[in-house]
């Protein structure tokens, strides 16, 4: 289990070829710069970064290995949107829900069994509904006691839904049953929203700074872009190099070439982009 750990967080300690650690300088930059944090919070923030990729690369493994609840967590987020009154919170990275107000969330008593609310959701539920209706159904349940804490995490939710499924004998395609053109129509607004977000973040760091000429530039945020829709809109982008995506908007591109002018401040352009956007498709995925 800790090697699982050390691998879903080995990318935030990944150096580029002058042995800058890219992803804490991308992370602590801005509003978050470490010269104008002290030292608790610094270390406030490193722990949540730390714990927040420890927790997608956990739903990353979810997904590889178990589809079906990766799905279903992918459900219960977009169920989460269309449901007002729900509002959540994380804690060492983790993902809680909850309907009720803050004031009566009970944070000091101990987490509902999960087998317990599990059987009671099976109780009141039925096999045609859908996430949205499990969800609103689940908080009733947990908003109507008082011996337990009226809030819990999302990744859980997901696992006793599935396990409610499994005793149906519910089928894979009704387990995961979502509306794909609804959510891929709603992924790309999301991705040319962010895009559109990025170029202007990045056109006032690298052009209006003096660092890279316009037009360089633009072929760098085309490719960006083209890297950007390929990760998260066509799960596509593993077999192209950097150097192929930029070599699209710069035909004569040589792989020296690349490599002596562009990779730098590209490769750099390219972890930046990935981050920002994950952030704002990360309840989408």
């Amino acid at each position: 289990m800790e090697g699982v750990a050390f691998d879903c967080i080995a990318e935030l300690f990944q150096r580029d070829e002058d042995g800058r650690f890219i992803e804490l300088e991308a992370y602590f930059s801005e509003g978050r710069a470490l010269e104008i944090l002290d030292e608790q919070e610094a270390e406030h923030y490193f722990r949540r970064l730390v714990f927040s990729q420890l927790n997608e690369g956990i739903y990353r493994l979810y997904r590889e290995n178990d589809p079906v609840l990766g799905r279903i967590i992918r459900n219960l987020k977009i169920a989460a949107q269309a449901t007002p009154e729900l509002k959540q919170f994380e804690r060492l990275g983790q993902t809680y829900c909850y309907t009720c107000r803050e004031d009566e969330r009970n944070d000091h008593l101990t987490e509902y069994p999960i087998d317990e609310i599990q059987t009671e959701l099976a109780l009141v539920s039925h096999k045609k509904e859908n996430t949205e209706e499990y969800l609103r159904k689940f908080f009733d349940i947990l908003n109507h006691q008082q011996n337990y804490r009226r809030f819990y995490a999302l990744i859980d939710i997901a696992i006793v839904i599935k396990r409610i499924y499994v005793q149906r004998g519910t089928t894979v395609q009704e387990m995961v049953s979502v509306d794909e053109l609804s959510l891929r129509h709603d992924l790309e607004n999301t991705l040319q929203r962010s895009t559109l977000e990025l170029k202007q973040s990045l056109h006032r760091r690298y052009v209006e700074a003096g660092k890279i000429p316009l037009p360089v530039f633009q072929c760098y945020t085309k490719a960006l872009e083209d890297i950007i829709f390929d990760v998260f809109a066509n799960n596509d982008g593993s077999d192209h190099s950097h150097a192929d995506y930029l070599k699209k908007y710069i035909p004569d591109l040589t792989v020296q070439e690349y490599r002596k002018t562009h990779r730098t401040h590209f490769e750099y352009m390219v972890r930046l982009g990935k981050r920002f956007v994950k952030d704002r498709v990360r309840e989408l995925l």
